[in-house]
């Protein structure tokens, strides 16, 4: 019987302190007032990109070379906006323009270009490069001189 009242009373404390804990929850008028919090996540696939660039000598001629192969990526993440940057690097090539988004940016040694929205996206994202030649360059296979990240703004 002693077990059985130390039960009942160890029951009824637990009871007592979950009402006193729900007890918060609930405004005046019997509304449940409940909170969430969504974790943000975000991921990025490279799925095409050029590994080298060619330049003809019609290229080295006009000073740039346009980039046949676009940088594609798949991007899925639930931030309102994302800041994707473009670093170029190597002697090869003086600077150029990235062309995405609806927008047009000058690369010298680095850009940025924001995509905003709502909620959860999924996409693909393309972005097409024209490079501008450094002073001496000639026709040859170069390297990718171009490094894209992508990071919730």
């Amino acid at each position: 019987m002693s077990q059985a009242l130390t039960f009942l009373r160890a029951a009824t404390l637990a009871l007592l302190a979950l009402a006193a804990w729900v007890q918060p929850a609930y405004a005046d008028a019997g509304v449940l007032v409940a909170r969430a919090t969504v974790k943000s996540y975000f991921t990025v696939r490279v799925t095409s990109q050029p590994v080298s660039v060619a330049v003809s000598a019609d290229d080295v001629a006009r000073g740039y070379v346009d980039v046949a192969t676009p940088v594609k990526m798949d991007v899925e993440g639930n931030d309102p906006s994302y800041a994707i940057t473009f670093e170029r690097g190597g002697a090869a090539f003086q600077g150029g323009e990235v062309q995405g988004l609806g927008q047009r940016v000058q690369l010298d040694s680095q850009a940025m270009m924001d995509w905003r929205g709502s909620g959860r996206r999924h996409g693909t994202l393309e972005f097409r490069f024209r490079l501008r030649l450094a002073a001496g360059a000639a026709p040859g296979e170069y390297a990718w001189p171009i490094q894209v990240s992508m990071s919730p703004a």
